[in-house]
Formats: structure tokens, C-alpha cells, sequence
């Protein structure tokens, strides 16, 4: 297969047998190269059937953590692997020594459950591609001749991009052979290799300072590949030849006269070595005596020997100078030599001063020696006699003084105190002079050198400093740097760093360089400015110190958005100010400084546009109205506010605001009843005082005491008569009004709010008392006996008939309107009668005969009458209007107008309503006919039929629960007492009557018979199929 090599591993591990396969394949082989069939390889066939092995597919798994997988494609069918890409071993595994790809191969049965997957092991092995190369063409090594044979030098190694062991760089190899140098070699991991030259032989660079060496890199390949770097070695000079001098000793003889300044001899040397090594240099040798030393100077350059000091002749003595010359290698190489100085005597001598105490012509004394220490001995030698050797000396300063010890001896003692830092170094001239004539004049001059003493603290070179540093800045940045000066010197004067008090939680000081860095992320909101103290102390014994402070000031960074004080702004507002009225103010806080912690206020992006919001935030907070507010329209406002600082870049943050309009009075009462359409109440004229025969109903849009609505009649009104609730607005009849049948009662109504100042309403309410007397009964009585009156004229037949006709009527309507004006079954009064008859069964069985005949009953309303129903009701602004509802019947108030239009069925279910407060005019004068309901007390022997309908106006249940039917269920109570005194409800029974407040009813009747034809029809008519009487207990319908 091309030189591609299969391996098949089969490990058992319990009942599962996992199959790897292992391909060695050659790199640079091309894509779509057959490598094995995974299929065979993996003996897959062996576990399967020949018929299941036909259905295997194969797929490469792709893994999420290498991109093994990226360079091989498989057959499905066959599984055969193949390379996907040219295989590049050196760019697949560019650092390893082994390439290995490691993939996974799915084999899944297409009709079956079968599912295997095979590991497979790739090994890219290396082929010989690539040459050896050296990143230089060629390489300067510098060696000294004085190394010693086996040193190495090292140069760059080739690099191979073949990474096997085999055809990598296996050799290097030196030419020319003849060279003492030869080389060695080490691979490293990463393919590259540390080549050394070794030295074999020594080297002289007065012989030979260069040779040219090629190195050659080869391969493991077959020819091997190679590579040349050229290596230029430099044989460096190192100093082993001393100088040399001609001649090797120089003998001279002056005169005792010889002037100062003059040359005595030129030394002459030579060095063979080359560069610094062979430059010299002249000088006297320190070991010898101080006279030579001061008698003599030579130049270091050009080897004059100079005489500094004026010589003396001495009987048989000469000068024997020791000069040295030395090369300026790294170790110089010296020579020295004698020279010899003869001086011939010519004349009288000056004063010979010899110095002692003294180190190289240096006395070295503590600053701190007291007073009478000695500094020098002065000895004074003259080879004259008589006068001419009679010498006297002095000192020329002030520190200090010459002390006689004895003929021609002294010694120089400290006088004054010592600072060596004001004078470190004190030059100190003797004279001597002897008594001859002319007198001879001899100086000598030495040093005190003044040794330190730690006397000096370290100083700063300010007392404070000042520093500032930005928030949030980096652990270890730099803040300042201080420094402090010691006047001592040498270990006295090395001064340390380091923080008098353990600060070193926030701030760190370099011992050395006195670098003050921060220790911590510093929050200038925290603390702003900080005070420490630096230490600098010497390295006396015992140590001294000084101190500094350093101010340091944390520089704000905008790194905190403003806060509001609150997340969410209330603010009240009355309605109907003027546009720019200010609501309230913002407040938010921002604990930067400067422009970072200035807060301005803006409306939030998410807040309405200015259009439709009627105010306006300005940038100080302030918020103001930009029209006039109306709470009717609207009671509250929310959006949202932001504040923002103005540092760069620029943070923000956003709170809630609600603003509450406050209620003005600016509304009037609006009376829904009586109003200009619908301004009258029929009552019987046997309605029994306390009676409610009507209900005002206002509303007032308003909110609280402005919209709270009490009731009131204007002027006299008849009062004696009437009297109007001022809470509830019922309108209750307090007299009898029997004698005014067929007369109308105009009151004139005020309905006034609580506000101040309040405002009011006013509307005219019509009572018009009938003309109909007793029970239903007798009013039966009175049209038989009219009837009868109008037809007497007629034939008995025809009285007969209409009799026969009114008393099926009558029993018509028995059957489907359970109204009596006296129920006694139950006790229960006020129901009306129908104007044909009297219905004088008792509750029980008007019950009983509904449950009997479950009948379909209908109930309809005139046009423009509103269904009863006692659930509260809100007004187009959302509003409960105050008082009791506007709609809804009471028996006192509601006629069941059983019309009598030729006597049809239809007749008693024509009904035009008042919407439950009375009947328009038109009604009054159009109707034809009609009975009402007398308000009686409900009697106290069923209590549980006093439901108060002001504590639960919303239940139908006794529990509490809501009816099915949209009926509203008759509801019962009785007003205590009416006190004349103050106009309302008391507990006393003493008066003489009770006030009744009537049912509450529908108006019930048989299907019209164009209804009943058309049952699919509902127009205007509500049909209530259920048992009713089931929700019903000891009620009446």
C-alpha cells in the first residue's frame, strides 16, 4: 500500500472489547491517499454477521479539542481512510520528536441498533525534506591566547526542520583538521543544538592572531544534507610580556646647586605586547624613603626624572631611586630599576626637615581627637655648624600648633577643634630656617587627612513632601522619590529608607533609592489625602536618622455614578397652576470631586418625550410643570430621571419619579337625577309617610371632601312634607299627601360638594301624587263599578263577556307575577299589584307553583331604561361616584305599568322605566294606567330577611356569593326613626312612624305572543331558564 503500514491492538476489557488501530504513514504524502480500511483492520467483521457488516456506515468524529480529525476523510460504505490534506509533518507537530494523530471512527448500523467506536492512532513519520541552516553565514569568535587547552567556545547550532531522530542533524565536523581547535555538539528539545569549539593547543598571538575556520552541520539523510558556517577566530592579546629597560641601570651626578624643576635623566622601556598591554608608564616605587619621595618627581609618560625639592649634599651619601615601569594591562606586568643620583657639594646647606607620624605624606587624625593630640614629628637636620646650623621652625595654621621637644625636634599638635565636613583635608607647611648669613629657608609640607566620625544625620533635602497619586491606580506604582544627604562619608554616610510608622499597607519606600511606591488600590472616596513619615538612617555606629513627611493626596477619578437620594421621588402637586410651577426638587449625590462629582439632571432616554410629558427636569434638579395639570385627566405621572456627573467619561444613574395631582375643588356636582329630561316621580296617593319615593343622584369628579356630595332642598320646598338625606339623597315622604291627589310637588334640589369653598348644583324635582286610592283591590272595585256605569247602557251579554275576559287576565297574570300588595304568608309588604286583579296568595305557594311549573320567564326593559344592579360603577375617569348608584327601581318608584292597550297580552309587558328614579314627563302623561307599590316596615318576624343593603350592597347571597342570573335580587331593610330634630335616622321609637325604604324589583310578564312565535330572537328581551328560586330563602320574587 505504498509504503503504509497497518497495526491492529485488540485489548479486552471484561465483556466489552475496545479495537485500536495504529497507521504509520509518511509525511508529504497528497490528499485522498489510502491509508487502511478501518473496516478489515479492527476485525469487525468477526463480532458481526456477513449481512449486519453490510449495513455498517463510518463517520470521523470531530473533537473539541484538537483538530486531529481535520486531515483524514473515511468511506462510509467501505471504510476506507484516506488523507483529507497534504501531510506536513513539520508543520502538524512542529516541536515534537514523534507526530502522532489521534481520531475516533464511528461504525452504525443503518438499520440496526449496532454502534462501535474505534480509537485510531496516526504516526506521521518523517521523511528527509529539509537541509540543515545556520541563521548566520558566518561567526567572529574572540579567544585570548592565554587560554588554557579544553576551553569551548560557543556558537550558533544548524536547525533542522526534519524533527526524527534519524534525519535530524546528527554531526558537526571542523575544517581544516590542522587547527588546534576541534568542536562538540548537544541537541536540544526544541530541534536546535548548542555547538562548542574547543581549544586544543595554545595559542599565541605574537605568532599568529587569526584563523579561519569552516564548521559543517550534516543530516541523518541518505545522501546527508548539509550546511557551512564560517568561524573567523581572533586571537586577543593578553599581557605577558613585561616591559623591558635600556639600560637596566642609570647612574647620574648632579650639583648640590641643581635648580628645582630640572631633569635629572629620560628613562627609556619597551613592551612587546600589543594595545593597553603594551603602553607604559613610569613611576617612583612607593617603598622607599619619604626624602627621595620628596626630593623627586618622574613623568609618568615620558620617564624625565625631575627634582622637586632642592638637594643637600651629604659627605658620601647619594640618592639611590628605585623607578618602576609598568604596562596598563587588565594585570600589568612591572619592571624596575635602580637610579642612581651623585650630588657634588657646592656650598653652604639649607635645613633638612624630617616628617614622621606620617603615611605617605599623610598624618590622619579623628575629628573628634581633642585638644594637644598629636599630629606630626618634625626632626631638623643641618650639616652646618656654628650659626649657619642654628635652625628655628614654624607652622603656617591656625588648627594647628608646633610643640618643641627638643633641639631640633618638634612635634605638631591639635590647637582648635576638627569638622571633617567643613575641612576634610588640612595642608600643613613647616619652615625652618637656619641663623646663617644669608639664611637658609627649608619647607616641608604634609597633609591631615581628618577621619570621619558619625556626627551627622542623615537629612532630607525637603522637610515635606507633597505627592499625589490617581484612584484606582496599579499596586507598585511609583508616587515620589525622596532623598536624603549625609555629611559624613564612607559607611556613615550610606543611608537607608524605610517608614517610621507601619504604613506599609498602603505605601512601600525602597531602602536604597528611597522610591516611594503605593501598596494598595487607593479610593479617594474613602480617603483622600494621607500623611506618613520616611526614616533615613546612616550606617554609623550607633546609627543616626532623620525624617521627613510626606503629604500625599489621592487624585479623584469619575469611578462613582452620582446616587439619588432616593430610588423613588414622590411629589404632590394641586392641579390648574400655571405652566412653570416647580413640583420638586432632585437631589443625588456623587462622591467625586470637581467635574467628576457634578450631578446635572436630564429626563431618562426611556422616559415619555417632552410632548407628552407635562414637565420639564432642569439640569440643577428642579422639576416643572410645562402646562397646567388636571387631575380628571389624569392623577398621577410616572417616568423616570436621570443624573449624570460631568467627568469624562461621563456615568449616570436613573431613579423613579411619581408625581401625585392634588385634588382641586374645581368641579361642580353633576345631578344624574332629576335632570332636565328626567326630572319626575310618580307616588300613589296612599303612599304612607316615611316612605323613600325617590333618590337624587349627583356625581362630582373631584376626589375626597371636593367630591363628596351631600343633598339639601332649596328654600321652604315644602318641607313639612318632604325631607331629603343629605348623605344618601332619598327623598322621604313625611305626610300623608291623600288630600292633594292629581297634584304636583316642585322641590327644588342643591346638590353641594365638601370643598372649600364649595360648589354646588341645583335641579328641580317634580312629585306628581296620583289619583288611584286604597289597595289594589278597591282600585279593581272602582273600575268594575265605572265600567259598570259607562255600560249600562250596554247589554248584560256584552258585561258578561268583558267581566268573563278581565277575570282571565287576572289569573294570567297571577300566574306569572307574584305581586300582591299584601303577602302575609311571610309577613312581607310593599309588592305591587297589577290593575286587574289581587294576588293574595301566600309567599309558599307562589314558590311552590313556580317550582311546579318551572315556566320560561322573561323580563324586559323599555329603551331607555339601565338594568338594575347594585355593583358599584366608575365614570369615563375611572371615578366612583359618591352616594348610591343612579339606576336600579324601587317599588315606590317604579311603576309596572300594565298597559292596557285593548286588553292584549302585551299590554301588561309594555313598560317605560324612569332608569329607576321615576317617570319623564312623558311617561307621566302618556300612561294609561298603572299601580304602585305602598312602603310598609318589614316586620321583625323574619330577621332574616333585614338584609341592610348601606353594609352589603354588592351580596345577593346570604353567604355572600353573586347570582348567575344578571338579576339583582330583591334586598329588604328598615330605617330606624326619623328625629325631626336634626334630619336624620335615630333610634328613637317614640316617633310615630317608621321609614321604609321599598324593594328593589324587576318588571316580570309573560312572552308578548309575536316572542313566543320568534323564539330564536333576543332582541330587548333577557330570558332567565334557570331555577331561580333555588338561590332564594324566605325570599319573594
Amino acid at each position: 500500500m505504498a509504503g503504509l503500514t497497518g497495526v491492529v491492538l485488540a485489548l479486552a476489557l471484561g465483556m466489552c472489547v475496545c479495537t485500536d488501530i495504529v497507521y504509520r504513514v509518511p509525511e508529504e504524502q497528497s490528499g485522498g491517499r489510502f491509508i487502511g480500511n478501518v473496516a478489515l483492520d479492527s476485525n469487525l467483521n468477526l463480532n458481526l454477521s456477513e449481512s449486519d457488516h453490510r449495513t455498517l456506515r463510518y463517520s470521523v468524529l470531530a473533537s473539541r479539542t484538537d483538530d486531529d480529525h481535520q486531515y483524514f476523510t473515511i468511506n462510509q460504505t467501505t471504510g476506507n481512510l484516506y488523507t483529507s490534506s497534504l501531510l506536513d509533518r513539520e508543520a502538524i507537530c512542529p516541536y515534537t520528536d514523534q507526530c502522532k494523530l489521534d481520531i475516533e471512527i464511528t461504525a452504525q448500523s443503518a438499520i440496526t441498533s449496532y454502534f462501535k467506536k474505534l480509537s485510531i492512532v496516526v504516526y506521521i513519520e518523517d521523511v528527509n525534506d529539509h537541509y540543515p541552516v545556520f541563521q548566520k553565514t558566518s561567526q567572529s569568535l574572540s579567544i585570548p591566547e592565554s587560554v588554557l587547552p579544553g576551553t569551548s567556545f560557543t556558537v550558533d547550532g544548524a536547525k533542522d526542520g526534519d524533527r526524527s531522530t534519524n534525519y535530524g542533524i546528527q554531526s558537526y565536523k571542523l575544517y581544516p583538521e590542522d587547527f588546534p581547535f576541534s568542536v562538540n555538539f548537544v541537541k536540544n528539545l526544541d530541534g536546535t543544538s548548542v555547538v562548542r569549539i574547543i581549544v586544543d593547543g595554545t595559542l599565541d598571538r605574537e605568532l599568529r592572531d587569526l584563523y579561519e575556520l569552516t564548521l559543517v552541520a550534516k543530516d541523518g539523510g541518505v545522501p546527508a544534507k548539509t550546511a557551512d558556517l564560517a568561524v573567523h577566530v581572533h586571537v586577543t592579546d593578553v599581557n605577558d610580556n613585561a616591559p623591558v629597560l635600556s639600560p637596566k641601570t642609570y647612574n647620574v651626578t648632579v650639583r648640590e646647586d641643581m635648580p628645582v624643576g630640572s631633569t635629572l635623566v629620560t628613562l627609556s622601556a619597551t613592551d612587546l605586547d600589543s594595545g593597553r598591554n603594551g603602553e607604559v608608564r613610569y613611576g617612583l616605587s612607593p617603598h622607599q624613603t619619604e626624602e627621595i619621595k620628596n626630593l623627586f618627581f618622574i613623568n609618568a609618560t615620558s620617564g624625565e626624572l625631575i627634582l622637586i625639592n632642592p638637594l643637600t649634599y651629604v659627605r658620601g651619601n647619594s640618592y639611590k631611586i628605585i623607578v618602576e615601569v609598568s604596562d596598563r594591562g587588565q594585570q600589568p606586568m612591572t619592571t624596575q630599576t635602580y637610579v642612581i643620583v651623585t650630588v657634588l657639594d657646592s656650598g653652604n646647606n639649607p635645613p633638612e626637615i624630617v616628617l614622621g607620624l606620617l603615611t605617605n605624606g599623610v598624618a590622619r587624625i579623628s575629628e573628634f581627637a581633642p585638644f594637644g593630640t598629636t599630629v606630626a614629628h618634625v626632626a631638623v637636620v643641618d650639616q652646618d655648624s656654628g650659626h649657619n646650623g642654628i635652625v628655628m621652625c614654624s607652622l603656617d595654621s591656625t588648627i594647628f600648633e608646633l610643640q618643641v621637644l627638643d633641639i631640633n625636634e618638634y612635634r605638631v599638635l591639635v590647637s582648635q577643634a576638627l569638622d571633617r565636613e567643613r575641612v576634610a583635608r588640612h595642608s600643613v607647611t613647616v619652615t625652618c630656617q637656619d641663623s646663617g648669613t644669608p639664611m637658609l629657608v627649608s619647607n616641608a609640607n604634609f597633609y591631615v587627612e581628618v577621619l570621619d566620625v558619625n556626627d551627622n544625620p542623615p537629612i532630607f533635602h525637603m522637610q515635606t513632601y507633597s505627592a499625589s497619586i490617581d484612584e484606582n491606580n496599579k499596586v507598585g506604582k511609583e508616587i515620589l522619590q525622596v532623598t536624603a544627604t549625609d555629611y559624613d562619608e564612607g559607611q556613615n554616610a550610606e543611608v537607608k529608607y524605610r517608614l517610621l510608622h507601619s504604613n506599609d499597607t498602603i505605601i512601600q519606600v525602597d531602602a536604597h533609592t528611597g522610591m516611594i511606591r503605593a501598596n494598595t488600590v487607593f479610593d479617594r472616596e474613602r480617603k483622600s489625602s494621607f500623611m506618613f513619615k520616611v526614616l533615613a538612617i546612616d550606617g554609623g555606629s550607633p546609627p543616626k536618622s532623620g525624617t521627613a513627611t510626606v503629604s500625599l493626596t489621592v487624585e479623584d477619578v469619575n469611578d462613582n455614578k452620582p446616587q439619588f437620594l432616593e430610588n423613588l421621588f414622590i411629589f404632590k402637586r394641586k392641579e390648574n397652576r400655571q405652566a412653570g410651577t416647580i413640583v420638586g426638587r432632585l437631589m443625588a449625590m456623587d462622591d467625586d470631586e470637581g467635574d467628576s462629582g457634578r450631578v446635572v439632571f436630564s429626563l431618562a432616554e426611556e422616559s415619555p418625550i417632552f410632548s407628552t410629558l407635562p414637565f420639564v427636569v432642569y439640569s440643577d434638579g428642579i422639576i416643572k410643570t410645562t402646562s397646567e395639570l388636571d387631575r380628571e385627566r389624569k392623577k398621577f405621572y410616572d417616568f423616570k430621571v436621570m443624573a449624570s456627573d460631568l467627568g469624562r467619561p461621563t456615568l449616570s444613574s436613573t431613579a423613579n419619579v411619581k408625581i401625585f395631582i392634588e385634588d382641586e375643588n374645581d368641579n361642580s356636582p353633576n345631578i344624574l337625577f332629576p335632570s332636565y329630561t328626567n326630572n319626575t316621580v310618580v307616588i300613589s296617593v296612599g303612599t304612607p309617610p316615611g316612605s323613600v319615593i325617590g333618590t337624587v343622584r349627583a356625581q362630582d369628579p373631584d376626589e375626597g371632601l371636593n367630591g363628596e356630595v351631600s343633598y339639601s332642598f332649596d328654600g321652604d320646598n315644602l318641607t313639612s312634607y318632604f325631607r331629603i338625606f343629605s348623605e344618601t339623597g332619598d327623598v322621604i315622604l313625611q305626610k300623608s299627601v291623600e288630600l292633594f291627589a292629581g297634584s304636583e310637588f316642585s322641590l327644588n334640589i342643591i346638590a353641594t360638594d365638601q370643598g372649600d369653598p364649595p360648589r354646588r348644583s341645583r335641579q328641580t324635582l317634580r312629585i306628581i301624587v296620583g289619583t288611584t286610592l286604597g289597595s289594589n283591590k278597591n282600585i279593581n272595585i272602582i273600575i268594575v263599578v265605572s265600567l259598570v256605569g259607562v255600560t249600562l247602557v250596554l247589554s248584560t251579554g256584552i258585561i258578561l263577556v268583558i267581566c268573563i275576559i278581565r277575570r282571565i287576565d287576572t289569573n294570567k297574570d297571577r300566574s306569572r307575577k307574584p305581586t300582591s300588595d299584601n303577602i302575609t304568608a311571610n309577613g312581607l309588604v310593599g309588592v305591587p299589584n297589577n290593575t286587574y286583579g289581587t294576588l293574595n296568595k301566600p309567599v309558599a305557594e307562589v314558590i311552590s307553583e313556580l317550582e311546579r311549573k318551572r315556566k320560561e320567564v322573561t323580563f324586559a326593559f323599555s329603551p331607555d331604561q339601565q338594568i338594575p344592579s347594585d355593583e358599584t360603577y366608575y365614570d369615563d375617569k375611572g371615578q366612583k361616584p359618591g352616594g348610591k348608584q343612579a339606576y336600579g327601581e324601587h317599588v315606590s318608584q317604579a311603576f309596572l305599568k300594565l298597559q292596557d292597550d285593548n286588553h292584549s297580552e302585551t299590554s301588561g309587558e309594555t313598560n317605560t322605566s324612569d332608569s329607576g328614579r321615576g317617570l319623564s314627563d312623558d311617561e307621566v302623561h302618556g300612561s294609561r294606567g298603572g299601580s304602585y307599590s305602598k312602603g310598609r316596615v318589614v316586620p321583625k318576624t323574619k330577621p332574616n330577611m333585614e338584609v341592610n343593603v348601606y353594609q352589603n350592597q354588592n351580596a345577593f347571597f346570604p353567604d355572600g356569593r353573586e347570582p348567575i342570573s344578571p338579576i339583582s335580587l330583591p334586598r329588604f331593610t328598615a330605617y330606624p326613626p326619623y328625629n325631626s330634630n336634626n334630619g336624620r335616622y335615630q333610634g328613637d321609637t317614640g316617633s310615630g312612624y317608621a321609614v321604609h325604604r321599598p324593594l328593589q324589583t324587576f318588571h316580570f310578564g309573560p312572552k308578548s305572543s309575536s316572542i313566543e312565535d320568534d323564539s330564536g330572537s333576543t332582541s330587548g328581551i333577557h330570558t332567565m331558564d334557570e331555577d331561580f328560586t333555588a338561590h332564594l330563602k324566605d325570599s319573594v320574587i
